[in-house]
């Protein structure tokens, strides 16, 4: 055995880039909306989607696929995400009238879950958990990437999709 795997057949040194890119993103934790802070935000994220996408498996069917990616990505998401959006309809509805009175009607509390979910959808108040969405999102487009069989094309697809989420940050997205 050499130094690149470690015991249980795990890559060292992709190990290393994601613990560094966990490091980097506590510390932009730590330190928002200070220069130091910033700089680990340009590449911590980045870095730990690169470390991990390098281990990206090719699967033989896409149900096989979306079947994994479903139960290690989505239901985490889904199982640590979908009490906020409940729990804060409910809040809303029942201090709507400015103090809590605990009186909620269903129609009220249906329109407000259906605002929360939504919400929750589009990650608008809901960021905490975005990493998850992100991931799957970033491996099914991977995936697809991956069938077309023309390395320059695959090349062309990363660099405009880089392009194109570099524009949308810059404009505040």
């Amino acid at each position: 055995m050499n130094g690149t795997y470690s015991y249980d057949n795990r890559i060292i040194w992709i190990d290393m880039l994601k613990g560094i890119a966990i490091l980097a993103v506590m510390i932009g934790h730590l330190m928002p909306n200070t220069y130091i802070g910033d700089f680990v935000y340009s590449f911590s994220v980045p870095l730990f989607i690169f470390a991990s996408g390098y281990l990206f498996k090719r699967y033989d069917s896409f149900k096989v696929f979306l079947k994994h990616k479903f139960k290690s990505l989505l239901i985490p998401y889904l199982m640590f995400g979908l009490p906020f959006p409940i729990a804060i309809a409910y809040y809303n509805v029942a201090t709507s009238g400015g103090s809590f009175n605990g009186h909620v009607s269903l129609v009220d509390y249906f329109s407000a879950l259906m605002q929360e979910l939504i919400n929750y959808i589009l990650q608008i108040h809901y960021n905490v958990i975005w990493y998850l969405a992100m991931i799957f999102l970033a491996n099914v487009i991977m995936y697809f990437i991956l069938i077309i069989r023309r390395r320059w094309i695959q090349i062309a697809i990363v660099l405009m999709l880089l392009i194109l989420g570099s524009i949308y940050f810059a404009l505040g997205g």
